[in-house]
């Protein structure tokens, strides 16, 4: 069974958003419901009131994310029970027959498609919506038609907007991560992810030999500093492989398994 079978699942916002077209890919034979912001997420995961949510973890525009960076930490009480890469296809949208344009509204999204922009409207006023694209995509709609937005197809057809540009983020892809309270570690997994807190010594470069005996290469890490201690970070790293569950526990006691995926 799959880790999010039969799980109610949280996203942001509703249909038409970045984050719902990436969590129709979890939902399986569980439930997809939608709150109106990420503070939400966290409180009804916190609250078992969900099962998991799904949130951007990193794009391959901007690299990794708030999520990335809180799940580093050692204090992170959850773990990421799968992950699904999503192209983006970002649509520029604005009112019919819309007037020049003077301001652009969006969410996350906006981030992926700042190199069009800042070429095809210099100087355009670029605003970040703290809830969802999809309040954004209603002041679009109820705008004087000076307003644009980076959303959605479905989004352009739930509010009648017509497309100014296609497949503006220039082929980003998101990674989303399936966030639960409970893990769910595969018995032979394939990827990895591990997060550790370390200052200074060779304590991560040892944990790095010993996860690749157990079969598994990095593939890509971050840091944050702590803020705590000079040169203490929280990293997180993702790895590549095949090997036995066991073996990994063995080889990383001191890294904290953040999810086992086959």
């Amino acid at each position: 069974m799959a880790p999010s079978d039969k799980l109610r699942i949280a996203t942001l916002g509703g249909p038409g958003t970045f984050a719902a077209q990436a969590a129709e890919r979890f939902v399986g034979d569980g439930s997809l419901t939608y709150l109106p912001s990420a503070q939400e997420e966290w409180a009804a995961l916190a609250a078992g009131e969900i099962g998991a949510f799904v949130m951007l973890a990193e794009s391959s525009t901007t690299g990794f994310g708030e999520l990335a960076r809180r799940a580093a930490s050692p204090d992170f009480p959850y773990y990421v029970l799968a992950e699904q890469e999503v192209p983006y296809g970002c649509l520029l949208l604005a009112k019919p027959s819309s007037g020049p344009i003077t301001r652009i509204l969006g969410h996350g999204s906006v981030a992926q498609c700042k190199p069009y922009l800042d070429a095809h409207y210099p100087g355009i006023n670029i605003l970040t919506e703290r809830t969802s694209s999809l309040d954004a995509a209603a002041k679009v709609a109820a705008g004087d038609g000076s307003l644009a937005l980076v959303g959605t197809a479905q989004t352009a057809a739930q509010f009648g907007l017509e497309v100014l540009a296609r497949d503006i983020d220039g082929g980003a892809v998101g990674r989303y991560w399936l966030v639960g309270r409970e893990p769910a570690f595969a018995a032979a997994p394939e990827r990895l992810i591990v997060s550790a807190r370390v200052r200074g010594g060779d304590a991560l470069s040892s944990a790095v030999v010993q996860l690749a005996e157990a079969g598994f290469a990095v593939e890509s890490m971050a840091a944050w500093p702590t803020g705590t201690a000079m040169f203490e970070y929280d990293y997180l790293l993702r790895l590549n492989g095949e090997g036995e569950i066991e073996a990994v526990h063995a080889a990383a006691p001191n890294l904290r398994l953040l999810s086992a995926t086959a």
